[in-house]
Parts: C-alpha cells; structure tokens; sequence
C-alpha cells in the first residue's frame, strides 16, 4: 500500500486524465510507477553494458599500440565487479 500527496495541479490532472480515460487515479499511478522503476531499471543495466565496452575499447587500443592487453583486461574486470581487486599478492590461497 502506497500513499502519495500531490500538489493541487497535479491531483486535479490526474483526476481529469482518470475521468477521461475510465481508469482510476490508482491504476495510473501503478502504471506510471513500474514504467518510472521499468525505465532506470534498463538504464543501470546500459551503464554497465557501456562500461564494459568502454574497458574492451581499452584493451583493444592497448593491444595496438603494441601491449598484449592483459592491463586493461583487468581494469575490464574491475568495471564489471564494481571495482574488486586481488591486491598485490593475487588471490587468497
């Protein structure tokens, strides 16, 4: 259950689109609600997409300016985990 409180302008406007289009004011806003999470919900996941081309464009750079890659490669990983590192030593045995 979620209660909202609306300015006068836009209660009168929800309730005019209501009237108009035979649905109530709370299936609207339902509506509009998982359209709004829907949409940042496929945001998120295109900034990561992004990030991730954005580290494989540096490794392929990296590979032709004469390095095998293997530095930005792992800079890829970190993009992808959120920025995780094994440290100097590598990982825990």
């Amino acid at each position: 259950m979620l209660g909202l409180r609306l300015d006068a302008a836009t209660e009168k406007r929800l309730a005019q689109h209501a009237a108009e289009t035979r649905r109530t004011r709370s299936d609207i806003a339902r509506v509009a609600v998982r359209e709004y999470l829907d949409r940042h919900s496929e945001d998120a996941e295109w900034e990561r997409q992004l990030a991730t081309l954005r580290k494989a464009r540096e490794a392929r750079a990296e590979i032709d300016t004469g390095g095998d890659g293997t530095k930005a490669w792992l800079r890829s990983l970190d993009a992808m985990d959120g920025g995780y590192d094994w440290g100097p030593n590598g990982p825990p045995a």
